[in-house]
This record gives C-alpha cells, structure tokens and sequence, in this order.
C-alpha cells in the first residue's frame, strides 16, 4: 500500500484484510487499532521505543481501579506532590508498575505446580524484558494508557512488539532504530498530535524561562527558518515548544474578562468532570466580575462572614502565575521530553478550581487528615464516609451551599439530590464489591 494519508473508507479494518501492518505508537489509539487489526490483518507489529504504564481498569478483585481513589485521598497526594514531589513520584510509579504486572499476571496460563508468585515473576519478565514495556515515562509526566486486551494480545502473539521507527527503506520496508529491517504492507502512526491556537492569533505565547514572548499568530502564521534560531534548540536538536500563557490553565491574562479556555489543561483526573469543574469557576467569575462592576456588590463581598465573589486578580498577578507555570513546565520538559503539554500542577490547579466554583470541599474536608476533615466526621458521620471512602465524584461538588443569599459570583447554592446522589453513587461501588458484573471476566 503507497505511503499515503488513507481516506475514511481506506481506514476501514478490513482494508487491512491478510496485511502486514505496522502501528507506531503505545498509546490508548495505538493499542486500540492493534488489536482491532488483529480480527483482519496476517501481522501487527508495534512499534514503540519505550515503554508505557498500562494498567487494567479492574484489580485483581474485579473492583474498577478509579473507585479506590477518594476525593480526600487524592488531596492528601497532590499535597505531598507540592511539598515533597521526588518522594511521590518514584512512589507512585512504582505502585503502578506493579500493578501493570499484577494485571499482566492474571493472562498468565497456569500450569501444575506453578504459584501466584510465579505467575506473578513470569509475568514481570515479559514486561520488563519481552515487551519493553518498562522503563517508562512517570505518571507525574504522560497518564497511564488503560488497556484490557492489549496485554494478552501481546502474550497470545496477536501483537508483536518491536523497537521504534526510523524509516522508511523500500516500496515495502521499514527500518526500525535497532536496525531491523521490517517487511510491510502498511504503516498507522499513532504518535499524538501538536496542540494548535492559530484560531485565536492575537493569544500571547511563552514569554518566560528565557523564551521571548510571541503571539499565536506570530508563530503559526510566519514559521520560517529563523523560527528554530529565535527560540533555540534544546538538547538532542528538539526545539522548545511554544507554551500559551494562560492563568490557571484556563484565562489569557490580556483577555481574561472575554475569553477562557477549557482544552488545553491535561489533568490526572477524569478530563471530562475537570472540564465541567472548570466551567463552573468560570461562571461564578465572570458573574463575581459583572456583580461588582455593576455595584451589586463589593469586592470585599456583603460583610465579614460572608464569602467574597470570585474574581480574576491584577494582569500582573495572573502573568507572574503563567510565569511560575512555564518554570515549572519546562523544568519538566527537561527530565522528560514526552510531558502532556498542559499537564497540571494538581495541587495549586484544583484549590483555584473549587474555590473560584464555590463548590465549598476544601471548606468543609480538604484532606483526609485535615482538621475541616474531622470537623464533617464530627457534624455529619455519613457524610463524611460517603466522601472519605467512597468514588470521586461530581455530585459532591454540589453538596455545600456556600451561597444562600444567591449573589452572583458568590458561591453556589445546594442541589437537593446532591446528597443522595452520593450515596447512590457509594452503594454502587459496595453493591459492586459484593456481586461484580457479569461484564468483567478475568483473562
């Protein structure tokens, strides 16, 4: 097949019908087409040059792996992340590799004799060694791809792992960087994408941490060969990426009062509800900037006791944040080239989030050791269980009514169902527990 951009009937699995295929890439997309290409295609070979964490989305118990995370649990994490970030980052990736390899564990065959330990070696060396899927980028850097089939695909054959591209040798050869030379009918890169904000030329971009400061138009309408110069190239000949400088993942300091946006920020939590989070604080801002402009309030608030609007502080105040956000990025970037552009600071970034949304957590838990946290335990057992040990989720961001005067800007009043929704959403987790879905079936 020509080396050419297929069309949509041409990216058909069945296109691929007794094909040799090569998929490049280990991410979710990559792992996804591999092994629907194994319904179609002779051979899938994947190509990678290092590893990734891969985990299921059940333990070894059959329990889905996000339910084990508490809201306060999570808190505790992204505060140790800020004050001790070397500790939890080795940590933490060492906890998920071993639970890629548990997982692994549970497609090995058993045969007589043989223990959980073994099972639990065998399946570490195809990991570590087989399959390369170790060493890795840290979770603090790129997010673990979530993946039922793809590692008993692997270890069944369906999927031949093999090192990185490098070229392209022959009408039907592909040269990979260890210096084997690949036959091939077709090649699928899965490699990501480059993060575009040519729609709004007028944004202003990287402008810290030495990187003269451009706008979007500048760099995505006039590249040219001065480009590579202007900027500087880091290690290696890769150039610097260009970073949008936007307070809190979300507000472009000049235009802060018109315009957000909800795309770029890469957080560990589910994407989805973080984008809900975020245009929730978006709201309560933007209302707490119209209500004091227009005198229905102060920027102080009614009184004393009562919550003050959320507002967006100074250009200044915003720009030394975007400052401190590219210093920390790019620091990153430095021990780890595959970082997530817009990956988060968990710690600072979801403080702001629920403060600026009203949504009261932090007032009222916090962390799991925190004194808010015994003070709900004290006021409200059930309650605070539901948050302490049961999932993560949005209900309970609608639980606390942080604004009963209903001003604008000033916090969010309660959801009358907040509260069993939560509960709801607990006892699914322990109805779970007790009888799991037929749908989960070990392999």
């Amino acid at each position: 097949m020509p080396w050419s951009r297929l069309t949509e009937e041409q990216s058909s699995p069945e296109v691929f019908k007794d094909k040799r295929v090569l998929v490049v890439g280990i991410g979710n997309t990559a792992c996804d087409i591999s092994l629907a290409l194994t319904k179609h295609a002779s051979k899938v070979y994947q190509s990678y040059r290092r590893g990734r964490l891969m985990l299921s989305r059940y333990q070894d118990d059959g329990l889905p792996l996000d339910t084990q995370f508490p809201w306060p649990v999570m808190r505790l994490k992204y505060l140790v992340d800020h004050l001790a970030p070397w500790l939890t980052g080795a940590l933490g990736d060492k906890f998920l590799v071993n639970q890629m390899i548990s997982a692994a564990a549970r497609s090995e065959p058993v045969e007589p004799g043989m223990t959980e330990n073994d099972r639990w070696k065998r399946a570490e060396k195809r990991v570590r060694s087989d399959w390369r899927l170790v060493p890795c980028a840290s979770m603090g850097h790129v997010p673990p791809a979530i993946q039922e089939e793809f590692v008993p695909a692997l270890r069944r054959g369906d999927v031949e792992p093999v090192h990185g591209f490098k070229d392209f040798s022959g009408a039907s050869e592909v040269l990979l960087v260890d210096g084997t030379i690949l036959e091939v009918d077709a090649v699928i890169f899965c490699t990501g994408y480059n993060l575009d904000f040519s729609v709004m030329p007028e944004l202003e971009m990287d402008g810290a941490c030495g990187m003269p400061l451009r706008t979007a138009g500048d760099i995505y309408e006039q590249r040219s060969a001065a480009d590579a110069v202007t900027n500087g190239l880091a290690d290696g000949g890769l150039p610097q990426p260009h970073i949008p400088r936007l307070y809190h993942m979300i507000f472009p300091p000049r235009f802060a009062s018109s315009v957000a946006v909800l795309s770029w920020m890469g957080p560990l939590e589910t994407s989805w509800c973080v984008s809900e989070l975020s245009s929730m604080a978006l709201a309560q801002i933007w209302a707490g900037e119209i209500a004091v402009k227009s005198g229905q309030v102060s920027k102080q608030g009614l009184d004393g006791n009562y919550r003050a609007p959320a507002r967006l502080p100074s250009l200044k105040e915003m720009n030394a944040q975007a400052d401190s956000y590219h210093a920390w990025w790019r620091k990153q970037w430095q021990a780890e080239r595959s970082i997530h552009h817009g990956y988060v600071q968990g710690y600072s970034f979801y403080r702001f989030l629920h403060e600026a949304a009203g949504t009261g957590l932090y007032e009222n838990l916090d962390h799991i050791f925190s004194t808010r946290s015994w003070a709900l335990w004290w006021r409200d057992r059930d309650l605070w269980t539901w948050l302490s040990k049961g999932p993560m989720n949005s209900y309970s961001w609608r639980l606390f009514d942080t604004n009963p005067r209903s001003i604008p800007g000033c916090g969010r009043r309660t959801w009358d169902g907040a509260r069993q929704a939560v509960k709801d959403a607990v006892s699914g987790v322990r109805a779970y527990v007790e009888q799991p879905s037929a749908d989960y079936i070990p392999v």
